[in-house]
C-alpha cells in the first residue's frame, strides 16, 4: 500500500471511530458519570411522620445514605422520576425508588428492589413516605434557667432526629430547674452544660425528662449519681468534656476514669448499640432499661509471675476481673443472651436466675483456690424475650 492510501485508510478508520464513539456518547456518559440528583434534593431529610421510623436520609449529589445502615447508595440511572440505585455493600442489593419533590418535601415511593438479604422488607429501611428537610439550628447559649424556657416556650422546630440544641451555664442549684424545664417544654433537646461551677449531677437529676436526647458534662462534675438519668427513653448518649478528671465516654456511653479498673457506669436508654462486648466491670444501674439485645462479658484473668497458665513453675500473684455489680441489668427487657468469659457476679445483677445458674456451672477449681468465677469458666446463657412485665425471666445454659 501507498503512502497516501495509509494515510487515508487511517484518516477514514479515525473518523468512522470518532463517528461511533459520538453515537455511543450518551451510554458511556451514563456508566461512567452517573445522574445527579437534583440540588433541592441535597441534605439530611426525615419522616414527616415519625411514628414509626427513626431513620434519616442524607441525600449527595450521586448517593444516598441511611442512618440505619453503614452501607451508602448510589445512582446508576434515571428514567424521570425512578432512580436506579445500587447499595455499596459486600451484598450488593440493588432497587428503584421515586422521587418527587411536593410543596418542599419529598415523596418516595420504593418501587421495586431486589435484595438478596430481603432487607427491603425490613421497616427501618423501607423509605416510602414523605420526609421533610432537616434544618440545622446553631446552639443557642443562656445563662439561666428562665432564659432557656422562654426560649423553648417559642415555635421551634425539632424531632427526635433534629433536637434543639441548648448550652447553659450551669452551677448546683440550677440543675433542677434545668431538668423541670427541659420536662416541661416537651421539646427535644440536645443539652451542653457549661462553666466550672457545676460539681454534681445527683440523685434522679434528670429523672423522667423522656426526651432529653444527648447531653454533655463538663470537667467540674466529680460525682454524678447512679440515678441521674433513670427513665429517660429518648436518651441517646452522654458527652464528657475530655479534660474531666473523673469520667469519660466513648461513644456516648459513660464510664469513669480509674486506672486499672474501667467501669461502665451508664448506658443510655436509647443508645444505638443493641450488642456489646465489655472488657471492664459494669456499675450498678448500668444498663437500667436500656435496648440491650446481647452482652459479652470478656472478664480478668489470673496473673502469674510467668507465662499464661497456672502450673507448678510459676508463681501465683493474685485475680484481675471485672465485676458485675447488683442491678447492672435491671429491667432489660430485650437482653436475651449473655456470654461471660470470666467475670464476677453479684447475685441481683440481671434480671431472673442467672446469677444462680452462672454460680452452680462455675465451680471450677484451679490450684492456689482460684475459682471459675475469677477467670477460669466460660458459658453462654440464653432466655425467651420476656414480657415486658416479666421481671423473672428463666435462663438456660447455651451450648
Amino acid at each position: 500500500m501507498k503512502k497516501k492510501q495509509k494515510l487515508f485508510f487511517g484518516f477514514t478508520v479515525l473518523t468512522i471511530t470518532v463517528i461511533f464513539t459520538m453515537a455511543e456518547c450518551t451510554t458511556f456518559k451514563e456508566s461512567f458519570f452517573p445522574p445527579k440528583f437534583p440540588s433541592d434534593f441535597i441534605g439530611t431529610w426525615e419522616r414527616v411522620d415519625q411514628s414509626e421510623f427513626t431513620n434519616t436520609l442524607t441525600f449527595r449529589p450521586e448517593t444516598i445514605r441511611d442512618s440505619n445502615q453503614e452501607s451508602y447508595w448510589s445512582t446508576n440511572s434515571q428514567s424521570g422520576d425512578v432512580y436506579s440505585i445500587t447499595e455499596w455493600n459486600p451484598y450488593g442489593n440493588k432497587g428503584k425508588i421515586s422521587i418527587k419533590l411536593n410543596n418542599g418535601n419529598l415523596d418516595i415511593v420504593a418501587n421495586e428492589a431486589d435484595f438478596t438479604n430481603k432487607d427491603w422488607q425490613n421497616t427501618k429501611n423501607d423509605w416510602t413516605g414523605t420526609w421533610k428537610m432537616m434544618i440545622e439550628i446553631p446552639e443557642q447559649k443562656f445563662d439561666s434557667p428562665e432564659a432557656l424556657k422562654e426560649y423553648l416556650a417559642g415555635p421551634l422546630d425539632n424531632s427526635r432526629t433534629n433536637p434543639i440544641k441548648v448550652a447553659i451555664t450551669v452551677n448546683d442549684s440550677m440543675l433542677k430547674n434545668i431538668a423541670d424545664v427541659i420536662k416541661s417544654a416537651d421539646k427535644y433537646v440536645s443539652l451542653n452544660l457549661t462553666g466550672n461551677a457545676l460539681t454534681t449531677i445527683g440523685e434522679g437529676a434528670f429523672k423522667d425528662c423522656k426526651k432529653l436526647r444527648m447531653i454533655t458534662i463538663p470537667n467540674s462534675v466529680n460525682n454524678i449519681d447512679v440515678s441521674a438519668f433513670f427513665d429517660c427513653a429518648n436518651l441517646t448518649a452522654i458527652n464528657v468534656n475530655p479534660n474531666n478528671a473523673i469520667y469519660s465516654s466513648d461513644d456516648g456511653i459513660l464510664f469513669n476514669k480509674e486506672q486499672g479498673q474501667p467501669t461502665l457506669l451508664f448506658f443510655p436508654q436509647d443508645h444505638w448499640i443493641t450488642e456489646i462486648t465489655l472488657s471492664a466491670s459494669v456499675g450498678p444501674y448500668a444498663f437500667y432499661g436500656s435496648r440491650i439485645t446481647s452482652v459479652t462479658l470478656s472478664g480478668g484473668g489470673v496473673v502469674l509471675s510467668t507465662g499464661n497458665v497456672l502450673t507448678q513453675d510459676t508463681k501465683f500473684l493474685g485475680v484481675v476481673t471485672h465485676r458485675i455489680y447488683e442491678n447492672a441489668f435491671i429491667n432489660c427487657t430485650s437482653l436475651t443472651r449473655v456470654t461471660i468469659n470470666g467475670a464476677v457476679l453479684e447475685k441481683g445483677s440481671f434480671d431472673g436466675n442467672l446469677f444462680d445458674l452462672w454460680n452452680k456451672d462455675s465451680t471450677v477449681n484451679l490450684s492456689d483456690g482460684v475459682t471459675g468465677r475469677d477467670g477460669g469458666y466460660r458459658g453462654t446463657y440464653t432466655r425467651p424475650r420476656p414480657r415486658p412485665n416479666d421481671t423473672s425471666p428463666t435462663w438456660t445454659k447455651g451450648r
